[in-house]
């Protein structure tokens, strides 16, 4: 069908007047749609209701609990990243103080999953210095302890969970107890050993596989060493018969390729065993944490 040039203009001002209202009503009802759908669990479109609210809201209350509650959308959609960029944004200086340990509690929890756990101590010192230094979170806690393992920094980190735990209102013979399995648990030999991944690769440049050898992938290191010795003899063997060509593409040409693959591969085993073992530590302590306050 065709209109002519004021039957469009029509048309669309039409158009505009009628998604004007139906954004005003949106406007009206999108804190209760919004909950809602955050409530059944419908993420991805509750986000985009309250980036709606930030937008339309002149309350400055309302756009900080939006943003909020977008962050907690991204959380769940496992989006760390954007969550944490939505909860920058959020001036805590003058919120109350149970608003604000559930920002900086959402904040820390997020830079924890992306290990930025410098960032993540940073935030949880903040809220300590609001609530000038009186404030014994046990939300935050937790994560302070588990950020400050993750940074080795193993003296605070047991500093940290004695204090905790001195400042509990249980049995004196109950703190005597938990302060000594906390001696125990960061002890020398329980600690979790670091391996180098730099050490780790100059390992194997000097001696193929003895990098797997040190990140205690001991199989994969045999194999590493009798692979490269393999080829090195394949290429050296061709060369004496002047082989050539042979001798550079299979025999040196792979060795080279299976020697700096081989560098590169220790790296990635040095810090996925790192990763495993620091993961074993902080379970053991998340473990003994949920023991205390089950009794607390």
């Amino acid at each position: 069908m065709n209109m002519n040039k004021n039957t469009k203009i029509k048309f669309f001002l039409i158009f505009i007047y009628l998604l004007g209202i139906s954004l005003i009503k949106v406007e009206a009802q999108n804190n209760c749609f919004a909950d809602s759908l955050f409530n059944n669990m419908d993420y991805f479109r509750a986000s985009i209701e309250y980036e709606r609210i930030i937008f339309y809201s002149k309350d400055v209350n309302e756009i900080i609990k939006a943003k909020y509650s977008k962050a907690l959308c991204y959380r769940f959609l496992n989006d760390n990243e954007r969550a944490v960029n939505e909860l920058q944004n959020i001036n805590i200086i003058n919120l109350n103080k149970s608003l604000r340990e559930k920002i900086i509690y959402e904040r820390v929890f997020n830079l924890y999953c992306l290990k930025k756990y410098n960032e993540a101590l940073i935030n949880i010192e903040r809220f300590s210095l609001y609530e000038n230094k009186t404030s014994d979170s046990r939300n935050l806690i937790p994560y302070n302890i588990l950020c400050l393992n993750s940074l080795m920094e193993w003296d605070k980190g047991r500093k940290v969970f004695i204090q905790h735990i001195e400042g509990l209102d249980i049995d004196k013979d109950k703190k005597n107890e938990y302060t000594e399995r906390v001696g125990k648990l960061y002890s020398k030999k329980n600690i979790p050993k670091y391996y180098n991944p730099e050490k780790a690769s100059n390992l194997s440049r000097f001696i193929p596989g003895a990098g797997q050898f040190y990140t205690g992938n001991i199989k994969e290191g045999f194999f590493a060493f009798g692979m490269n010795a393999g080829l090195a003899a394949l290429g050296i063997y061709h060369l004496y018969y002047k082989y050539y060509f042979t001798a550079y593409v299979v025999g040196f040409g792979l060795f080279y390729e299976s020697y700096s693959g081989g560098m590169r591969r220790v790296e990635i085993l040095a810090e996925s065993k790192n990763t495993e073992t620091m993961d074993k530590f902080n379970k053991k302590c998340i473990a003994l944490l949920i023991e205390i306050y089950s009794i607390h």
